[in-house]
């Protein structure tokens, strides 16, 4: 079975990704990723199907722990099988905050979530804003968790980018009417 990413090393090394201002740039899939994200395609790319689905098991083992006594302030993600919820938001010093949870029933969601928050989480709002839009294909997951579950992970990734632009949104009207 052919693999989605670079096919061989002599291949590889002429389509090396190459960083360019934090963010990596990929020849292979014309995007440009966050640099953490980038890497994690690398290593995901680099290793077998069932490999890649055992690596992002574990790495959804690493998804912090959201407590969700106030649910109000999430969003469930209605796409995901699992009770998925999630928060984007702004800090402060208009960095991305990214909260997300998966159950552990539910390993490869988690996973993907887990990477979305590594990538992207302290980031400028254009890192998550900049992804492409089915991230899934991108990692390399398109042939290997079944199409709901994709679904469900490119619908978690749409929604988050949603919720951040209406949150910038808000805080520029907010900034507007205290200039007043």
């Amino acid at each position: 079975m052919p693999r989605t990413g670079f096919p061989n090393p002599t291949v590889r090394r002429s389509l090396e990704c190459r960083e360019d201002s934090g963010r990596y740039r990929c020849p292979m899939h014309d995007v440009t990723l966050p640099a953490s994200l980038e890497l994690l395609r690398e290593e995901l790319l680099e290793v077998s199907p069932r490999d890649r689905l055992e690596l992002l098991s574990e790495i959804g083992a690493e998804l912090p722990a959201v407590d969700l006594e106030n649910v109000a302030e999430f969003e469930r993600v209605i796409e995901c099988q699992s009770p998925v919820y999630f928060e984007a938001a702004l800090t402060p010093d208009a960095r991305i905050r990214l909260r997300i949870s998966v159950p552990p029933g539910a390993p490869m969601t988690r996973g993907f979530a887990a990477a979305l928050v590594q990538g992207v989480d302290g980031l400028e709002p254009e890192a998550l804003l900049s992804l492409p839009e089915d991230l899934p294909s991108v990692l390399g997951l398109a042939d290997l968790v079944s199409p709901l579950r994709r679904s469900g992970m490119v619908a978690l990734q749409a929604r988050a980018k949603r919720q951040l632009l209406e949150r910038i949104a808000a805080a520029s009207h907010s900034e507007e009417d205290s200039g007043r």
